[in-house]
């Protein structure tokens, strides 16, 4: 019996050797998420490159066309107020910013219509229009007919909106 009791003393000391030397040791570090890999970390540098380039090229896209946004929503305005004259700086100064290597501001009113008919590649019918809106907008009871209205509508409308 005391030889059992002894052997149950040694067994339970041995065992409760185990638990303390388990307690002891660190546990095993936490396996990444990411793979530790040169090429893996090229393809997220690449990645996020292309992302960066992407969103940046996509942001001044958009602040370069800014001033289309601006030129709908004004014309819009004008021509609810019936305002020739203010249509007419509209439409020059679109001109100017949507062609800047043409030099449109030096070309006379029929000049200019013609130009920028032949730049939008719209109808023989919409120089005419640009330019009695051109030549009305310096009179003081300026008023257009209901064609040239129309074919400057649909001009703003097609190379604007």
């Amino acid at each position: 019996m005391s030889d059992m009791m002894q052997s149950s003393g040694q067994l339970a000391e041995f065992g409760s050797h185990l638990i303390k030397k388990a307690q002891w040791q660190a546990p095993p570090e936490a396996v990444s998420w990411w793979p530790n890999t040169p090429a893996w970390n090229v393809i997220f540098i690449l990645l996020s490159l292309s992302l960066c380039i992407w969103v940046l090229s996509h942001g001044y896209r958009w602040l370069q066309h800014q001033y289309v946004r601006e030129a709908k929503s004004l014309f819009a305005e004008l021509e609810a107020n019936n305002d020739l004259a203010g249509m007419a700086r509209l439409m020059r100064q679109f001109c100017h910013q949507h062609w800047p290597s043409e030099n449109l501001a030096t070309l006379s009113v029929a000049a200019f219509s013609t130009r920028v008919v032949e730049l939008s590649k719209s109808s023989q019918g919409t120089a005419k229009a640009i330019a009695a809106l051109l030549v009305c907008s310096y009179q003081a009871n300026a008023c257009l007919t209901d064609e040239h209205r129309l074919a400057i509508q649909c001009w703003f409308k097609e190379h604007v909106c």
